[in-house]
Formats: structure tokens, sequence, C-alpha cells
């Protein structure tokens, strides 16, 4: 199960999206949504697909799906805006109902940068 891309993504707060990312997020008050359906009680994979220039590293991101936390940190920048990677943050398993909303924030963003960009989110099942 994979997210739609970025431009597919609800949004609130100050960031923007084109697309096939959610970029200059600079605001901890921003957030992005997704809605989608998962195969009730099975366990699942957590993956980022994200980018972030140099001198950008830094920032922290929180990702929420059924009830559960994902704590996140940008250790370290990509190249560029637009040279992604996939980052493994965690697994879960999902609760008795098949609709779910996950919701990524940023937590932290260093002084006059920004987060990072995010093209998806994978929910892999395992």
């Amino acid at each position: 199960m994979t997210t739609g891309p970025a431009s597919d993504t609800a949004m609130a707060g100050r960031q923007e999206t084109n697309r096939y990312n959610i970029g200059f997020w600079t605001s901890t008050e921003a957030r992005a949504t997704w809605s989608l359906r998962l195969e009730p009680n099975r366990r699942y994979e957590v993956w980022i697909v994200w980018a972030c220039a140099p001198g950008h590293e830094g920032g922290a991101y929180v990702l929420e799906v059924d009830g559960q936390t994902l704590e996140g940190k940008v250790s370290h920048d990509t190249g560029h805006w637009q040279t992604c990677r996939r980052l493994r943050l965690s697994t879960f398993r999902a609760g008795s109902a098949p609709g779910r909303t996950i919701l990524l924030r940023a937590r932290q963003i260093p002084a006059g940068k920004a987060l990072m960009n995010v093209r998806r989110i994978v929910l892999k099942p395992i």
C-alpha cells in the first residue's frame, strides 16, 4: 500500500506541493494527511520517500498512523531537494477497522531552514 502522489495529499499550514513532492516545509504548524484503506489486523512496514538539500538537515517529524506515533529525524542531506531516498521508519499492526488516515507533521525545524521534501509514504504488508 502506497500513498498517492503528493498532489493527492490534504495539507494544512505553510508548505507547498506539486505533483511530485510536498516541499517548502518551513513551519511546525503544517500538516499533511492521506486517507487510505488497510487490511485489518495486518502488519506493515512504514517507509518514507524523502529528500533534503545540503545545510537543511537536522529537523524532526512525526508520522501518526492508526493511533500509533512514529518519530523520525532528517539526520543527513540527500544531495538535492529532488534526490529522493527511502527510509524505513518502523512497523505497526493495523487495527480492526479498514479506513485509516496518515498524518505527517514537523516536530522541529532548524531556524531558517526547511524540513524536507516528501515524495510519498509507503506501507508495505509483511
